[in-house]
């Protein structure tokens, strides 16, 4: 619904307040879009009434009342705060001893820039630039400087002190950034995953899914001290994340198996088995998906050769394919896509119903219903 705030006495339409209540967990949702207001309270109200009330500074070259074009959807659970944003008016942020007067804030930001410019950042006097696709961390209660021009980002916002607690002893997260790596790749590709989901779930998974992903962020953060994927620090839900990412990848190549999985993942094959026990093997957490992107690719495709889309999705024959479609779907996968045509005849449908958890589909439902 419309929330209605007070900018130089006016009436304010440009930020959208939602929330629902969860099992005494509350779900909010916040949107801002600034091109909703007047060209001359853009930038004040992104400054006196957001930024200012969280603790940080903005500031911009040329007139206050040029165009500032910014929008900004946030979710925030028990667990987490998920925001995206899109900017496309440069300006600085800024996070002094003044503007760290705000008593509430206790938060550590991870942000994730999947597009956009390289945005110029200070953590003290450690001056780096930020490239797209780099994870970075800020400690919300020390000095911070960001210069922001074009760019989208995500940030998944962690209570300080509960973080701390969950991580080894004397790690420094302010100015961290997240190297490479199968457990930092998993939660880059989940974050919009996720941010998606948040609307169209039953509500009831909102909170489990930002459990999720906050123990993927900090195991990510582990890793970075830990360098061992193998370690019982890690924990088995980012694991088996990283270990479905890994086989969406490479699921055509008909060579996959265990061994190359472990060995190129960083793990032992013990641990491998041992994380994709729920699944019954790691072979049939590989077949598991290549079914699933086989019926996916025969309910969107209007003409589809059976013995090429077995090779196309890993099998080496059409006849172990089709064995194998028959035994998870119940038809072969001619008949599949027989059934598929009349589907979308009578309701209109125009994507595979898989698609729903999309990539991550074997990977979050044994996670969440665990």
């Amino acid at each position: 619904m419309p929330g209605n705030l007070r900018l130089a006495g006016r009436q304010c339409r440009a930020f959208w307040v939602g929330g629902i209540e969860m099992q005494n967990t509350p779900v909010s949702y916040y949107e801002l879009d600034t091109s909703l207001l007047p060209v001359r309270d853009q930038f004040a109200f992104w400054k006196e009434g957001i930024s200012e009330g969280a603790g940080v500074e903005c500031v911009r070259d040329g007139p206050a009342h040029a165009p500032f074009h910014l929008k900004m959807q946030k979710f925030h659970t028990d667990r987490l705060g998920l925001e995206r944003q899109q900017i496309l008016s440069p300006f600085r942020v800024n996070v002094s001893e003044k503007s760290r007067m705000y008593e509430g804030q206790d938060e550590v930001c991870i942000v994730y820039q999947p597009a956009g410019l390289t945005t110029e950042v200070a953590f003290g006097t450690d001056r780096r630039p930020s490239k797209p696709h780099d994870v970075r961390l800020v400690d919300m209660s020390l000095p911070f400087m960001a210069s922001v021009s074009w760019t989208k980002s995500y940030a998944v916002q962690l209570n300080r002190t509960r973080l701390l607690s969950e991580l080894p002893p004397g790690m420094e997260l302010h100015g961290m950034f997240l190297e490479r790596s199968p457990v930092v790749e998993t939660f880059k590709e989940l974050i919009p995953v996720v941010f998606a989901e948040m609307e169209g779930i039953p509500t009831v998974m909102a909170d489990r899914l930002s459990e999720r992903l906050s123990c993927l962020a900090i195991d990510a953060i582990r890793l970075q001290k830990i360098r061992c994927l193998d370690s019982a620090e890690i924990s088995f839900q980012s694991k088996r994340a990283a270990i479905c990412r890994y086989i969406e990848r490479h699921y055509r190549d008909q060579d996959l198996s265990p061994r190359r999985i472990a060995e190129d993942l960083g793990m032992s094959r013990s641990t491998l088995y041992r994380v994709c026990e729920k699944f019954g093997a790691p072979h049939a957490l590989i077949q598991d998906i290549r079914l699933k992107k086989a019926a996916d690719i025969l309910q969107s495709a209007s003409e589809i050769n059976i013995a090429k889309l077995a090779f196309d999705t890993g099998f080496s024959a059409r006849q172990a394919f089709t064995r194998a479609f028959r035994r998870e779907f119940g038809l072969s996968p001619r008949d599949f896509r027989m059934e598929a045509d009349l589907s979308h005849q009578h309701t209109g449908a125009d994507g595979p119903v898989s698609e729903i958890w999309s990539t991550y589909h074997s990977s979050l439902v044994p996670a969440v219903s665990s």
